[in-house]
Parts: C-alpha cells; sequence; structure tokens
C-alpha cells in the first residue's frame, strides 16, 4: 500500500489524534511557539494533515496567516511543524493536496523552513528559497488564487 496523505477533518481528530499526538509531540516540544495544537485545530487556526500507510507515519500541522508588507497583505499557508518517516515517499501526495487546499483558503503562497531536504523537494514544485529563519533555510511557492 502506498503512503496517503490526507487532512484530518476535525470531526475526526478524537479519534486519530492518540496516534498522531506521538509522532509531533518531539517537534512541537522543540518549538518555542507552544499554543494549544488541539484548540488551534478546533478553532481552524491551524490544520491537520497526517500520512497513513496502514498507520500513521508523519504528521503535518499548517497555519494560515495574513502578512503585510511594502505591498499588499497576502495570505500565508505555513508549513509549521512536521514530523515523521519516509518523506520522500509521501511528499508528492502530501504537497499536491496541500496547494489545492492552500488555494481553496486563499492564499498566496505556501512557506516554510527546515532542513535541507525540503527546499530540494519543493524546488521541484517551483518553490524557492527566500531566507534563513533561525538558521535553516526558508523557502516560499507562489501559488495562484483560486476563484
Amino acid at each position: 500500500m502506498a503512503a496517503i496523505a490526507t487532512g484530518i477533518p476535525t470531526r475526526h481528530l478524537g479519534q486519530v489524534w492518540p496516534d498522531l499526538w506521538p509522532i509531533i509531540k518531539p517537534v512541537y516540544d522543540m518549538q518555542a511557539d507552544k499554543r494549544d495544537l488541539l484548540a488551534g485545530i478546533y478553532g481552524r487556526d491551524l490544520q491537520l494533515f497526517a500520512v497513513f500507510d496502514s498507520v500513521p507515519i508523519a504528521v503535518i500541522v499548517v497555519r494560515l496567516w495574513l502578512v503585510s508588507t511594502s505591498g499588499p497583505t497576502e495570505k500565508h499557508c505555513r508549513i509549521w511543524l512536521v514530523a515523521g518517516v519516509r518523506m520522500t515517499d509521501w511528499f508528492p501526495d502530501f504537497i499536491a493536496k496541500l496547494i489545492a487546499w492552500a488555494k481553496v483558503e486563499g492564499c498566496d503562497c505556501l512557506t516554510a523552513s527546515g532542513r535541507k531536504g525540503w527546499a530540494r523537494l519543493v524546488r521541484q514544485y517551483g518553490g524557492y528559497r527566500i531566507a534563513d529563519e533561525d538558521g535553516m533555510p526558508a523557502w516560499r511557492l507562489n501559488l495562484e488564487r483560486a476563484h
């Protein structure tokens, strides 16, 4: 069975959270931002994705935010937390689903920072490096807004 990425609807969160939390907890514990994950997901400030290959193998948390720069305000879909195994197996399915979801949400771009491997993978989809954040490469992938 191939690894399949999916967004987790809040109505199913109670069923899957006990299996997903142990995967994402080590990454969450390293973050300075200790927002309440469950409250953020239920409040739609955060979106939970998971990758399954009969069992959960990866968990991804994204957040939406408005960014004001010198130009017009943009809506960013930020990949915030990622944990799991076999990223090269599930990344194409995940990024395709995340792009589609972010477009529906009216986002202008996907952004993230992390290990160099992320930047290499995202480059295949038109992403590019924008800076370093906390000593890690950051990248951006522009989206066309869905209408």
